[in-house]
């Protein structure tokens, strides 16, 4: 069963979309010489020795032509590498490091293609800029974190992995002795559950390892969870003496990490205790932390920390079964039956007196949200649009927010309810954030739209979306 819900949670992570859109304050690029500007994207540089490949680039404030820089090679899920280039900007500039974004990696390619465009990626970057090779990280969001992950077992110029919402176990850590893992989630990803336990075994095999959590869902991190990312690189940089360094340089660290938890100060007593964690985990080899292990030591010895651990552990056992069992279940159980169980979820998570418990739900929530989303897809691709439809039901009620909802109602209703006027559909679809409008032009299904305002509109929006 353990195979099955493997195969699924695979399945999932290799589907993807591809989209491109560009905006005036960026620029785009397929010349090999090239007048660089720091503090600015470019959107498309094109590979000179393999034009199929293109990545955004970011040089950070501080860049210098005549000096090495630290790179970061990022892969979204859905080819979008100036979204991807924009998360990480900001700390880009604050730490002075160099961003190479793929704008081809997405869901659902081979690893081989995958490893191809990295090297291309690598190898292109270094004929415009001065690259510090013991300085090479990757980076990638849901389906790119496991693209990460594998390109650091092959690459062993790769020092670390910043995986967000994704990864896939590492093996060969022998390989690369000096390879470190950052993860980051939200408490109601799907995935959180799966990257805690992983966190853990790392942990006690000894492997350098960070685990990252933030208030949200399957999404970009916050700032805040990212740049603790950012402060681990710098740390584990100093502690590997990659990089010279000052007492001040590692004093600014640890304000950093304090700005971040004094700007959680309102949150629980083990979300602060897990805070304090990661920063003693990312800083105690390079600098003393008396006083924050005092107040890790106050905190987790506090009831409420200690219920709040203990029902954790308890929903993180559950959870596990609940998703195999979930996973069993996908067609073989009615929609009436799923609607029971996502009744019974959403009294969990209106729980007050139990976090831990109400974060499952929500993540049990989105684990079938996801599972729904793979039928639904699968079914309207064999053209089984009943059963696309009875799917889509259990989705919407798992997810009633998420914009795909919209867009597979519209591709559904347009078969099944042929003279309905599907374009609100899609309008709440971009409203939600859809930003495929390469998909949305190459649907045949909407080709008695296309010429209207209001789809022109729609496309508009994703196109937005894409790029905000």
């Amino acid at each position: 069963m353990c195979r099955k819900l493997n195969f699924i949670l695979s399945f999932f992570i290799f589907i993807g979309i591809i989209s491109c859109k560009s905006s005036n304050s960026k620029r785009n690029s397929s010349q090999y010489t090239l007048q660089l500007k720091n503090g600015e994207i470019i959107e498309k540089l094109i590979c000179k020795d393999a034009k199929n490949y293109s990545y955004a680039l970011y040089l950070p404030q501080q860049w210098d032509s005549t000096k090495s820089f630290p790179s970061i090679f990022l892969f979204d899920a859905h080819a979008r590498g100036i979204k991807i280039c924009m998360l990480f900007k900001d700390l880009a500039d604050k730490y002075s490091y160099i961003l190479a974004a793929s704008n081809e990696s997405k869901n659902g390619i081979a690893f081989e293609n995958s490893d191809d465009m990295y090297s291309n990626i690598l190898n292109d970057l270094s004929t415009h800029v001065k690259i510090d090779r013991n300085r090479i990280y990757c980076s990638g969001f849901s389906g790119g974190g496991k693209i990460a992950c594998m390109l650091a077992q092959k690459h062993n110029e790769i020092k670390g992995i910043i995986a967000l919402s994704g990864a896939v176990t590492l093996q060969n850590f022998e390989n690369n002795s000096k390879l470190f893992m950052i993860s980051i989630a939200g408490n109601k990803d799907f995935n959180y559950s799966d990257l805690l336990m992983e966190h853990n075994a790392y942990t006690k095999k000894g492997i350098r390892n960070q685990f990252i959590v933030f208030n949200g869902k399957h999404e970009y991190p916050s700032q805040n969870a990212l740049e603790e990312a950012f402060i681990y690189i710098q740390s584990k940089a100093i502690e590997d003496k990659l990089i010279s360094y000052t007492k001040k340089s590692i004093d600014s660290l640890a304000t950093s990490y304090n700005s971040i938890i004094q700007s959680r100060k309102e949150a629980s007593a083990f979300d602060l205790g897990s805070i304090y964690q990661r920063m003693i985990n990312a800083l105690s080899n390079i600098r003393p932390l008396p006083n924050e292990n005092q107040k890790l030591t106050n905190i987790i010895n506090t009831t409420a920390y200690k219920m709040a651990s203990s029902n954790l552990e308890k929903a993180i056992q559950e959870e596990a079964q609940t998703k195999e069992e979930l996973a069993n279940n996908i067609t073989t159980k009615d929609k009436t039956w799923w609607i029971g169980q996502l009744n019974r979820l959403n009294s969990m998570s209106n729980n007050k007196n139990n976090q831990q418990l109400a974060l499952k739900a929500d993540r049990l929530k989105a684990f079938i949200s996801m599972l729904c989303y793979m039928q639904v897809q699968s079914s309207i691709n064999h053209q089984n649009i009943q059963k696309a439809a009875e799917f889509l039901t259990i989705y919407e009620k798992a997810d009633p927010e998420n914009a795909d909802v919209f867009y597979f109602k519209a591709i559904i209703n347009k078969q099944l309810k042929p003279t309905e006027n599907i374009i609100p559909l899609l309008q709440q679809s971009v409203k939600l954030g859809f930003s495929d409008a390469d998909q949305l032009m190459n649907e045949a299904l909407f080709d008695d739209i296309k010429q209207s305002k209001e789809f022109s509109s729609v496309l508009d929006s994703a196109r937005k979306n894409f790029s905000n």
